[in-house]
């Protein structure tokens, strides 16, 4: 029991964390994996948004990226 710290399914589950977004992509793939194990996931988390798509395609799967940073306008 404690693998699965007391989730029952159908409880929204904690997002994936990423350090550094750019498309989203990665993101992404691990929200599916974690939608196929029956886990409700609206939100992921990255230290550093690259600004460079992420929030736009998470935002088309109904997803919310939060980051502790954002890089103006995709700046290196």
């Amino acid at each position: 029991m404690a693998a699965d710290r007391g989730r029952r399914p159908g409880r929204p589950a904690d997002g994936p964390a990423d350090d550094t977004a750019r498309s989203g992509a990665s993101l992404l793939r691990s929200v599916r994996l974690l939608r196929i194990g029956g886990a409700l996931v609206g939100m992921a988390v990255c230290v550093l948004d690259r600004d460079a798509g992420a929030t736009a395609l998470l935002a088309d799967h109904h997803l919310v990226l939060r980051a502790l940073v954002r890089a103006p306008d995709g700046a290196r």
